[in-house]
């Protein structure tokens, strides 16, 4: 036992600023980290923040639906931005059409699908228009 007597032991200040250093260093790795995942999720949410704020201000409306010979659908651009890549659905199934494929803000165009071979049966039927920036406009037709 007499060995031990003779160890001197670290001294109180070096041990005290150990322990400082190792806390600082522990909480930069994890600010550093914390950074890092606010930066990926920021980066992650700009782009859908765009998208959410262009299909906000993207909106149409279905003004007249002709079903004489096929389909002609009147779309009249209601939103703040222009409007493309128009589809058109009846019963929820895709309509090939002619025309204007985009309706530029404050304008007006017309859908058709007189130059195709559909036409549209007796009944009940929902017209719908959708467009790339996410604007939909609906409508029931009765033929």
């Amino acid at each position: 036992m007499g060995f031990l007597k003779e160890r001197k032991s670290m001294s109180p200040i070096i041990s005290v600023v150990l322990l400082v250093g190792i806390s600082v260093a522990a909480c930069a790795l994890a600010y550093g980290w914390y950074i890092g995942i606010q930066k990926g999720a920021g980066q992650a949410t700009g782009g859908t923040a765009a998208r959410t704020a262009q299909s906000t201000a993207a909106a149409i409306l279905i003004t007249n639906v002709g079903a004489n010979n096929g389909i002609n659908v009147t779309v009249a651009n209601i939103g703040a931005v222009s409007v493309t890549g128009l589809t058109l659905y009846v019963d929820n199934s895709v309509v090939p059409s002619s025309g204007q494929h985009y309706v530029n803000k404050d304008s007006v165009i017309s859908l058709s699908n007189s130059s195709t071979n559909y036409t549209m049966p007796s009944g009940v039927h929902t017209v719908k228009v959708g467009s790339y920036q996410g604007a939909e406009a609906s409508q029931v037709v009765v033929k």
